[in-house]
């Protein structure tokens, strides 16, 4: 789930924005195979700041007019 919000997100410059409009003191990583260190500062980003991403999910819906992008977004901000 982690890897999905981050991919979400990471993909395009507009998105980015939107999540750095929401969160401010720890950003989203990506996951490396071969770096535990990686994986501790995602779930760090999303233990501390979680509210403040479902509102960018949810913003990112309400916003994109691409229907996969929005099902997804939605999905994760939801569950």
């Amino acid at each position: 789930m982690l890897q999905r919000i981050y991919t979400l997100f990471s993909s395009f410059t507009k998105r980015w924005k939107i999540l750095q409009n929401h969160i401010h003191n720890l950003t989203l990583k990506s996951l490396s195979q071969t770096r535990w260190k990686s994986g501790v500062e995602s779930v760090k980003a999303v233990r501390f700041q979680a509210p403040q991403i479902r509102d960018a999910l949810f913003e990112l819906v309400e916003t994109n007019d691409h229907p996969k992008i929005k099902s997804e977004a939605e999905c994760l901000g939801t569950y």
